[in-house]
């Protein structure tokens, strides 16, 4: 392992990039090129510009800055690249991967790269820059000094392209590492070049020692004056109208409480081998800027500048909440469920994964909070006197859930401020796509296990009950190598992310979808001749006894349920 140099290694800091693209717009906005109020198509060229799609408000800049565009997210097979031959533009990137619009803009925030990228492609073209790496370069990174920071990337130049990184600075980069289990392995190079105003920033810690300077002197650092104070008024208000218990994007900076009652902005940033976070204290003077060059590290950058505001600076101990027993056995089941967050794709292949890794589950739980499941963590609340509020554990921050008539829970806002979560109802509740999923594997071994049982046996069914034989055992067989196929592609993707992020959509989740597809086909077929399956030979009783229909018929509906929910989650669609 080499020691890491504060002042040459480069790490890749991910999102923190996009605050970089906020300043240059605020810059914008300062010089009179960009009104935050006005739709962003009055800055774009036709062929970039966002269709309605059935919306009445067109998306405005301001709405970009507070995440609250409307889009759908995107990002497998797109947002990172790992062969350089495979980059493209940042003008052909936004219009190769628009994403559908899925709400109203300025409503609430829910995280969007692809909002980001328009805003750096609108400051582009504004400020007269022939790429975003070139205008950063121009307009922050010198004036301020950030020598070691760049937004460019070592690969073979190419027309098309901004100028790559050469030179020795681009022998500094550090390597990018996953865990794998037993050791640590190294990450391919991961280019962002083509939305280097979403993620495509590489640093030291010394630079980003110059730029929480930089922040905290609202713009100025050694008598340059990067942004103004209408700027820096923006980066102190929220964007959109504040949403209680959710965490506000102060156009494009994200808030951070911390302990003692301190108020922290900054933001995060993650790629596949890189975990980052930068938070300023403007009352403190403080900044922390932490980046780990691992898969890992995620847990580190999210606690470190909260552990040490409460070390040095929070005149109280660290707290726990008490939770209330009674409180959750009384009134638990109306948030308890299952939530799904808007931060996902709506449709097609990627529609279904985002949607089995998007869900949120809450549970009561026996010493009196709320659990909130999210992936791998889970975050503890306590009630407090109003309904539908409640406080961290450790006091850091609300939450709050709407309530329908009833008091029951419809959703909250995520504390990140990066989504919402909406309760999960009918076909889009994981726990019915659970049920069904196990029920259809039982249902397809079932099915071959009982042909396998009636080897040799004497069984006279009608041609109907022949031929529902027969389609079953095709059905059942395809349900059984379509589950296989996902689950290469799931257990791959797990151990590496590359697979699910650089090879999507991926050989094995098209056959899945393939064999998914040719299953709910042959359990329509299978529904059109249940009637016909029921009715016997003749009146000597030959044909399928009355169990084995009943048990055929468990099966098709069982099938057909899954089908339905197959494709309202989008995996039947193997073409997009």
């Amino acid at each position: 392992a080499t020691p890491v140099d504060p002042n040459r290694h480069l790490f890749r800091i991910g999102s923190l990039s996009k605050t970089f693209t906020w300043i240059l717009l605020m810059r914008e906005v300062e010089a009179g090129r960009v009104q935050l109020n006005q739709p962003v198509n009055s800055y774009l060229p036709e062929a970039l510009q966002v269709p309605a799609g059935g919306w009445s408000k067109p998306i405005r800049v301001i709405d970009l800055t507070g995440h609250a565009p409307g889009f759908e997210d995107q990002s497998l097979g797109s947002l990172f690249v790992g062969d350089p031959a495979d980059l493209t533009s940042a003008a052909e990137f936004l219009r190769r991967h628009r994403p559908e619009r899925v709400r109203e803009p300025g409503l609430f925030p829910t995280y969007s790269n692809y909002g980001t990228a328009l805003a750096a492609e609108i400051v582009t073209r504004t400020a007269r820059a022939p790429d975003f790496p070139t205008l950063v370069e121009r307009d922050v990174l010198r004036p301020a000094g950030l020598s070691r920071t760049t937004f460019r990337e070592p690969y073979p130049a190419r027309q098309g392209l901004p100028a790559p990184l050469t030179g020795p600075m681009a022998d500094d980069f550090a390597d990018g590492h996953r865990w794998t289990g037993g050791t640590f392995a190294k990450n391919r190079f991961e280019h962002i070049v083509h939305i280097a105003g979403v993620g495509g920033g590489s640093t030291t810690a010394a630079d980003m020692t110059r730029y929480m300077t930089l922040l905290l002197n609202e713009g100025a650092l050694d008598g340059a004056t990067i942004y103004g104070p209408r700027a820096a008024q923006a980066f102190r208000t929220p964007s959109i109208a504040p949403i209680e218990g959710a965490t506000q994007w102060r156009h494009g900076f994200m808030t951070t409480d911390l302990p003692g009652g301190f108020t922290g902005f900054g933001h995060g940033g993650a790629t596949l081998g890189f975990m980052t976070n930068l938070v300023v204290v403007p009352e403190l003077g403080l900044g922390v800027f932490v980046s780990t060059n691992t898969d890992t590290g995620r847990g580190l950058t999210t606690r470190l500048p909260r552990m040490l505001v409460e070390r040095f600076y929070a005149n109280s101990a660290p707290v726990r909440l008490a939770g209330n027993p009674e409180w959750t056995q009384a009134n638990g089941g109306k948030y308890a469920g299952a939530y799904l967050g808007t931060r996902r794709t709506y449709g097609g292949l990627e529609g279904f994964v985002s949607r089995l890794n998007g869900y949120a589950k809450v549970s009561p739980t026996g010493d009196g909070y709320l659990a909130i499941q999210a992936g791998d963590a889970t975050r503890l609340y306590a009630p407090t006197r109003t309904p539908g509020r409640f406080l961290a554990v450790d006091g850091s921050g609300p939450l709050l859930f709407d309530l329908d008539e009833g008091g029951k829970a419809a959703g909250w806002s995520a504390a990140s401020g990066t989504q919402n979560f909406e309760r999960a109802k009918g076909f889009d509740n994981p726990d019915l796509f659970n049920v069904l999923f196990l029920l259809t594997l039982v249902a397809a071994a079932a099915t071959w296990i009982g042909a396998a049982t009636r080897l040799g046996r004497v069984i006279r069914p009608t041609d109907h009950q022949a031929l529902s034989n027969l389609v079953s055992l095709v059905v059942a067989a395809l349900w059984l190598l379509s589950v296989g196929a996902f689950m290469i592609w799931g257990s791959g993707a797990m151990e590496n992310a590359e697979i699910a992020v650089y090879q999507w959509p991926h050989w094995a989740v098209r056959t899945g979808s393939i064999l998914a597809l040719l299953a709910a086909i042959g359990t329509f077929m299978l529904a059109l001749l249940l009637w016909p399956a029921w009715k016997s030979a003749d009146r000597r009783g030959d044909g399928w006894s009355v169990f084995r229909k009943l048990r055929h018929t468990a099966a098709v509906l069982v099938w057909a349920l899954f089908s339905v929910t197959l494709a309202f989650w989008g995996a039947l669609s193997f073409w997009s």
